[in-house]
């Protein structure tokens, strides 16, 4: 009876949620911005209407750097801000360009803003720029915070209040996953299904600090709550993992993901197309941003270690252990010229 209770009381929330949120949808717009140059986009909702106290709601954790793409190149993780990928940012109007490169690979992140300022549409472009067949996915993962407030962290299309770690693929993957904090504050949805956008291979609901400290070898506890030390209290996120392939040399690979106001997902009529070639760029050179000499010499000693290790045993050498080696080194030669240059 008490289960009873507590679905049918999550519904009325979740319907009530809805509606009020759908009746003030269309007086908010995202807003995309690259203000604190980090990881990844911020996303708000911002006041449709200019008035002296204009109202603006993030969409998700204000820190840029809490989100991020984590690209899985033959076997290897890699977040690109965090290994030292130039990057560079350039905007034209409501289009918006992130990318990051190194020496062989190109990953670029565009943010398109539907005309009805309602939705925008992700595009994750990754190029193999190197001379060598690569296996690559990309995965994202996304600081949620909207519910987190209310203690419901996620809500899904049958009303379900999601409250403990869940882990979903394939078909059973939901159409859409909702952030709602309450009715006088915009919600976001993320779009899963098949549209505009590309349908993850499974989707991970857990804690932030969780998922970003396991991300290679993550395993689901089911009944696990967001906040269970040793991790941080109450923080949710969203760990979405796409289905990867094998590229040749010079081959690109795009992954599309759409979030929104409101749980209708918007037809390709709702995007302008993309910027052109010719929109002001502004290069950044991010060549510092989250290393310390510390981190520095623990990652030579780190790359040293696999040295030493496949010398010791020549049965581990492969292609995947070599292009490990070669991505370590690489980094560190291009941030040892970045740190003399200073």
């Amino acid at each position: 009876m008490i289960s009873k209770i507590c679905r049918t009381s999550s519904l009325l929330l979740f319907i009530l949620v809805l509606f009020s949120t759908a009746g003030n949808v269309f007086s908010y717009n995202i807003e995309v911005n690259d203000d604190n140059k980090g990881a990844f986009y911020t996303v708000s909702a911002v006041s449709a209407v200019s008035t002296d106290k204009e109202q603006h709601f993030p969409l998700w954790d204000g820190d840029s750097n809490s989100s991020s793409w984590i690209l899985d190149i033959n076997g290897v993780f890699v977040a690109p801000l965090e290994n030292g990928w130039i990057r560079e940012y350039r905007n034209s109007r409501e289009v918006y360009k992130l990318q990051y490169s190194n020496r062989y690979y190109s990953f670029e992140n565009e943010a398109v803003v539907s005309t009805s300022g309602n939705y925008v549409l992700f595009s994750a472009i990754f190029t193999n720029n190197s001379s060598e067949r690569v296996q690559f996915a990309p995965m994202l993962l996304l600081d949620t915070s909207l519910g987190e407030e209310t203690g419901l962290p996620f809500v899904i299309p049958d009303g379900s209040f999601i409250t403990t770690e869940r882990y979903y693929e394939g078909s059973k993957i939901p159409e859409w996953i909702g952030s709602i904090r309450s009715s006088d504050v915009p919600a976001l949805y993320i779009f899963l299904d098949k549209g505009l956008g590309n349908r993850p291979q499974s989707v991970i609901m857990s804690n932030w600090l969780r998922l970003k400290q396991s991300t290679e070898d993550f395993i689901h506890q089911e009944g696990r709550s967001f906040d269970n030390l040793p991790f941080s209290e109450a923080d949710s996120a969203l760990m979405l993992r796409f289905n990867g392939k094998k590229m040749q040399p010079g081959e690109a690979m795009t992954v599309k993901l759409i979030l929104g106001l409101n749980p209708n997902q918007p037809g390709p009529e709702a995007f302008i197309s993309s910027v052109s070639d010719t929109v002001d760029s502004e290069n950044e050179q991010f060549r510092l941003r989250e290393y310390t000499l510390k981190q520095r010499l623990t990652e030579v000693d780190t790359a040293l270690d696999k040295i030493n290790n496949l010398l010791e045993n020549e049965s581990l050498i492969s292609d995947e252990a070599i292009l490990d080696i070669k991505l370590s080194t690489a980094n560190q030669e291009k941030l040892r010229a970045e740190y003399e240059n200073l």
